[in-house]
């Protein structure tokens, strides 16, 4: 996550929504840095806000603030000392390459796509697949 001025990058829009929740400047420390164009899923953010907000409520408001296309899945009260980025345990990169000449519909379908179907066995019970 990279700030690069209000607004122009995934951070800025996080921080003038958080602006807008807190009524003053807030700044939010990433886990880590994407570039531009790069999709980042479990991406983990740390900062502070003088209002007291459930995180439940945090998330909903966060979210109606923030562009469709940018989610905040979740979010956990923390110690005042954690950091994201110098917390972090681990980290998983995945790349996707293509290396031809390739359609829309073909680009498309290299995408991150993530959800889960659930099916009936023959059992009658379901089982779930990523």
């Amino acid at each position: 996550m990279a700030a690069s001025g209000s607004g122009t990058s995934i951070q800025g829009l996080i921080e003038d929504a958080l602006r807008e929740l807190d009524g003053r400047e807030v700044g939010v420390a990433g886990a880590g840095r994407t570039d531009a164009g790069v999709h980042a899923l479990g991406q983990v953010a740390s900062f502070a806000l003088h209002r007291p907000l459930e995180p439940e409520k945090l998330v909903r408001a966060l979210n109606a603030r923030l562009p469709a296309d940018i989610r905040v899945g979740s979010a956990n009260a923390v110690p005042v000392d954690f950091h994201a980025r110098f917390g972090a345990k681990t980290k998983t990169y995945r790349y996707r390459i293509c290396n031809a000449d390739v359609n829309q519909s073909v680009r498309a379908s290299l995408r991150v796509a993530r959800h889960w179907r659930a099916r009936r066995g023959r059992d009658g019970r379901g089982s779930a697949r990523a």
